[in-house]
C-alpha cells in the first residue's frame, strides 16, 4: 500500500468517525437526517450516503431507523409509554413510531412491552422481612 492510499484510507476514517459521532449525537432527533448529517461534518449528501452504506449495509435512514427504535426498547423497558418513548427518539406522531415499530418488530411497542415487562424493583425491607418471617 502506497503512502498515498494510506492518506486517503486515513482521511476516510476521520470522515467516518466524524459522521457516526454525528448520528450519535443526533439520532433522537426528528430532524436527523443524510443532509443534517451532511451539513454537519462539511460534505456532500453523496459522501455521507456512501460512507453509511460501506459502513452498514444500510441507507442512512434505515440505519437511523434502527438506532432510534432499538433506543426506544430501553426506554419502553423502564416502564416509559409507547408515546413517550416514541418522542424521545425522535417520532413526532405515536402513530408512526406504532407503524414503523411493528414493520421492523412484527409486533406493536405495546405488544412488545406486555411480553417484555420492566424487571421488578428489588425492595431491601420487604426482602429482608420475608427472610425474618420465615426463620421464626
Amino acid at each position: 500500500m502506497s503512502a498515498e492510499n494510506y492518506i486517503i484510507i486515513n482521511e476516510e476514517y476521520s470522515y467516518f468517525q466524524n459522521i457516526f459521532c454525528i448520528i450519535s449525537d443526533n439520532y433522537r432527533k426528528k430532524e436527523c437526517n443524510v443532509n443534517l448529517i451532511a451539513y454537519e461534518c462539511g460534505k456532500s449528501r453523496q459522501f455521507v450516503y456512501d460512507i453509511i452504506m460501506r459502513a452498514t449495509g444500510k441507507c442512512p435512514q434505515k440505519y437511523i431507523e434502527e438506532l432510534r427504535l432499538t433506543a426506544s426498547l430501553s426506554l419502553l423497558q423502564k416502564g416509559n409509554s409507547v408515546a413517550a418513548a416514541g418522542r424521545s427518539v425522535g417520532y413526532a406522531y405515536t402513530k408512526t413510531y406504532i407503524r414503523v415499530f411493528k414493520k421492523h418488530f412484527g409486533k406493536t411497542p405495546m405488544q412488545w412491552t406486555r411480553e417484555n415487562p420492566p424487571p421488578a424493583r428489588f425492595k431491601p425491607k420487604q426482602r429482608l422481612l420475608s427472610l425474618l418471617v420465615k426463620m421464626t
